[in-house]
């Protein structure tokens, strides 16, 4: 294997001293721009690569930070345009990103935690965890002063996640005001036990509640589906039909899941959206494979990954500051399974 080519032999190249060369990587102020940029010129010509840790221990920063994830996917949700919006915003900063996966054993373990700041060499964390945390892993932050910032998750400081409750309360106003007053909310692929359910489920439930009252509307009985996907289809026919002749003329789908199972017992059905009855859900990207564009309440991802590191950037300078958490509101994007509740809509629905 070839050996690596150090300082010295760049200063031979050049005719100049090793600390010159050292200063150049630095950006010491004792080089001038011309010489630093020939000084760097000549190492990426020869291969050089500076040495990270020993850079870090001299400027008491890595120049990097590191997003952490659960080995559960769905305990760490990052959609591809929030991992840009954290790329792009360390950028910025002069930081580059790491992503790693942790299982709970290794990322509660006394031991490892404090040496991931150093083999992973990074500055601070970006820990992306929407439910299930390990309750050990707050304690182990605290203890050892690592600079990390939360993504969704529901904490009063350190922590950037999206207004669910907002975003439930948007969907109900908007389609108060499309005319709609027989408003219901769909969760149809729930976790095993409430305790294992990210806190978007309370929130938007709450925030669809709290919307129906500002409304001056009765909250209808919510479409809690049956675990069991055997009995799915029947937990969902003894719902809708518990409506009898009242039936939703609206409905908000807590995720992306709920809609082609919701469109598929509609057709069964023989209900037509959005003609019969109006549908929304949450969602993070336009869909058209049901035929037509859903109308959807899109997540802030963008504003999420940006906030995430403007925090951290602040968390590192001050590792023992609590920053007040941040909450981006939800956008309602317009498609076609929504629409206005008009006379003969009215006529045809009683």
């Amino acid at each position: 294997m070839k050996k690596p080519v150090t300082q010295a032999e760049i200063a031979q190249v050049l005719g100049i001293n090793q600390a010159t060369v050292s200063c150049a990587f630095t950006d010491s102020p004792k080089v001038g721009p011309e010489l630093r940029e020939r000084i760097r010129r000549t190492a990426l010509s020869m291969g050089y690569r500076p040495n990270a840790s020993s850079r870090a221990i001299k400027s008491g920063s890595t120049g990097m930070i590191a997003v952490l994830l659960s080995t559960e996917g769905h305990r760490s949700y990052l959609p591809l345009s929030m991992q840009d919006a954290i790329i792009y915003a360390a950028q910025e900063n002069d930081k580059l990103v790491i992503f790693s996966r942790f299982s709970d054993d290794k990322l509660t373990s006394e031991e490892l935690m404090p040496r991931v700041l150093s083999e992973l060499s990074v500055d601070g964390l970006i820990l992306n965890y929407s439910h299930l945390v390990p309750p050990a892993l707050d304690r182990i932050i605290s203890n050892y002063k690592i600079p990390a910032i939360w993504i969704n998750r529901d904490l009063p400081y350190d922590c950037v996640c999206p207004d669910d409750g907002e975003g439930a309360e948007m969907a109900v106003r908007r389609l108060y005001a499309m005319g709609h007053r027989r408003i219901a909310y769909l969760h149809a692929f729930p976790s095993p036990s409430p305790s294992q359910e990210p806190h978007s489920v309370k929130n938007r439930q709450d925030g669809y509640l709290r919307g129906m009252k500002k409304c001056g509307l009765s909250p209808m009985k919510p479409g809690l589906m049956d675990f069991d996907h055997v009995k799915k289809k029947e937990s969902f026919n003894a719902w809708w039909d518990s409506f009898r002749t009242r039936t939703p003329t609206a409905v908000i789908g807590y995720q992306h899941a709920d809609a082609p199972f919701f469109m598929m017992q509609m057709t069964r059905k023989g209900i037509r959206v959005p003609d019969d009855v109006s549908f929304v859900m949450f969602g993070d990207h336009q869909d058209r494979s049901m035929g037509i564009q859903l109308d959807y309440i899109t997540l802030p991802e963008v504003d999420i990954g940006r906030i995430a590191v403007e925090m951290l950037m602040k968390k590192i300078s001050r590792p023992a500051e609590k920053i007040p958490s941040r909450l981006t509101t939800p956008v309602w994007e317009k498609g076609e399974s929504c629409v206005e509740v008009t006379a003969e809509i009215k006529t045809r629905r009683r």
